[in-house]
């Protein structure tokens, strides 16, 4: 039996506490295909859906490492180090493994320090390129593009959740040492019949960060309103832009329209996309997108940006559920307000009977393609030829 050790984190406020969906369901994957994994992670409780039979998880508890900063800013990434010298102690009580996996890249220098001391692989996935979004925080990222720098070349293999990923690797210099593997999906909250409660209309689920497109979705939805009044929306999550976002809220009358409703434990989220019709994903950059395929498990079909990761989900599911994108930096790509709000009204207008047919079908062919035991197949045949 192969043995793993996997770092990754994911906390409240920022996020919705747990590790992060991808990693559980990696884990999940690899403890149900027989293999003996060790998690370390920071977080303030285990609220995540691990199939924890035969994982040994370590926790690092998150309170007191983030206030009001974001995880990936300066003043959060230097405060996160302070933390995560426990990973260190924790690491050296794990039995030794034959691999280790990086989850999340804060993690770096302890998870390389991990494979050095046990002289194994080192296998890092690259759920985001924070050179490519420093931009629009403002150049607040420079120490995790710096640290980007160092585990894109001293990890042993990098693994991407997308074919648009892949293609930025190589053209980065990491093709060759560069594997592209779906995330995966494993859970089954989504077979459960949808909650019966009166539906929100539109429904935002993720990080308020300026990369995911907040601001242009209320602007989208204001236009919505204008045409429907009644129209109602909740905006699930925390972070820099929150506060931002509030105020263009409040400025443009739409408090009766519009909840926000903070970060929510993740083992909530299901209810969340369960009592909502469609899910808007409006980002500017986008490596693969997890929420949107979320969204489509869960039923709330998702109306999202024709960038990056989420165009591989969208021909997927064979819908025509994207809206165009305009260019304003490299990588970035904002979307089309107006044909934002245009998509928002057209889908308002699907009746129940279509809306449930999409539904379905989006959920067969997104369970085929991104099926948690396909995924993790692939990823012991990576480790089996390190």
């Amino acid at each position: 039996m192969k043995n793993i050790i996997v770092f990754s984190q994911e906390y409240p406020p920022y996020s919705w506490g747990g590790a992060t969906p991808f990693t559980v369901n990696l884990v999940n994957g690899l403890n149900t295909l027989g293999v003996h994994v060790q998690l370390l992670t920071i977080c303030n409780e285990e609220s995540y859906e691990l199939q924890t039979n035969g994982v040994a998880i370590y926790r690092i508890p998150a309170a007191g490492i983030y206030q009001d900063e974001s995880m990936d800013s300066d003043r959060g990434f230097r405060r996160h180090f302070q933390f995560l010298k426990k990973a260190k102690t924790i690491a050296a009580r794990m039995q030794a493994p034959d691999f280790v996996i990086l989850a999340d890249s804060l993690c770096f220098p302890e998870a390389k320090g991990c494979a050095l001391h046990f002289g194994v692989p080192l296998v890092t996935m690259v759920n985001q390129i924070f050179s490519d979004i420093n931009g629009l925080w403002n150049d607040q990222l420079t120490s995790m593009t710096q640290l980007e720098k160092r585990y894109f070349q001293e990890s042993d293999r990098l693994v991407v959740g997308s074919q648009y990923m892949q293609l930025r690797m190589a053209t980065m210099g990491y093709g060759q040492k560069t594997t592209h593997i779906n995330y995966g999906w494993g859970f089954q909250k989504w077979a459960q019949q949808r909650l019966a409660l009166p539906p929100t209309d539109f429904i935002f689920v993720g990080r308020m960060v300026p990369e995911k497109g907040v601001l242009a979705l209320i602007e989208a939805f204001r236009t919505v309103c204008k045409v429907r009044p009644h129209c109602q929306l909740k905006l699930i999550g925390d972070g820099p832009m929150k506060t931002t976002a509030e105020l263009v809220v409040k400025n443009y009358g739409l408090a009766q329209n519009v909840a926000f409703c903070g970060a929510l434990p993740w083992t909530q989220i299901s209810k969340v996309f369960q009592s909502a019709r469609y899910t808007l994903v409006p980002s500017l950059n986008e490596p693969f997108g997890y929420v949107a395929l979320e969204a489509i498990m869960y039923g709330a079909l998702p109306i999202m940006s024709d960038t990056g990761g989420l165009r591989e989900i969208a021909t997927t599911v064979a819908y025509a559920c994207q809206v165009e994108c305009k260019p304003t930096a490299p990588f970035i790509y904002y979307p089309d307000v107006g044909k934002l709000s245009d998509k928002m009204l057209e889908f308002l207008e699907l009746s129940d009977p279509i809306r449930k047919e999409l539904q379905q079908s989006a959920r067969l062919r997104a369970s085929a393609t991104y099926n948690f035991l396909t995924t993790t197949a692939q990823w012991l045949t990576l480790l089996e030829n390190l």
